[in-house]
């Protein structure tokens, strides 16, 4: 199940995890990619995490966006997803930064070659979450 919204923000997170959680929409591994659009609290990481309080393995994706917060938000993410039993961090940002041909011009939608290399990241945390292997 993808839910994604052109533009949303971290503070929105926790209100739609708890709306797909009570429809049954949740699966084992939730995959959360926010930070593009902007900087995020500890406050609305923790309601965040409050939220995903059961989820067998939690994915948290950093970002790479040519914006003035980028660092922020992985920053932050880092110091927050590191440690955490059921979290891991896809670090989209070290794969990504040194590869232009992964973004369009605007250097944030992805072009193909970059969309493979996303859903390949993806892939990796999502099997190792379930204790499965890519390979």
């Amino acid at each position: 199940y993808v839910d994604a919204e052109v533009g949303r923000q971290f503070w929105s997170a926790a209100d739609l995890v708890r709306s797909l959680r009570d429809a049954g929409d949740l699966g084992d591994v939730v995959v959360i990619h926010l930070g593009s659009n902007g900087p995020f609290t500890d406050d609305q990481f923790d309601a965040l995490m409050e939220a995903l309080d059961g989820v067998r393995g939690v994915v948290f994706v950093n970002v790479t966006v040519p914006r003035r917060w980028e660092s922020d938000v992985n920053d932050a993410l880092a110091r927050r997803a590191t440690g955490l039993a059921n979290v891991s961090l896809a670090d989209w940002n070290a794969i990504s930064r040194d590869s232009p041909d992964f973004f369009a011009a605007d250097g944030v939608h992805l072009t193909s070659a970059g969309q493979a290399a996303y859903a390949d990241l993806i892939g990796q945390h999502v099997l190792a979450a379930l204790g499965l292997s890519s390979s």
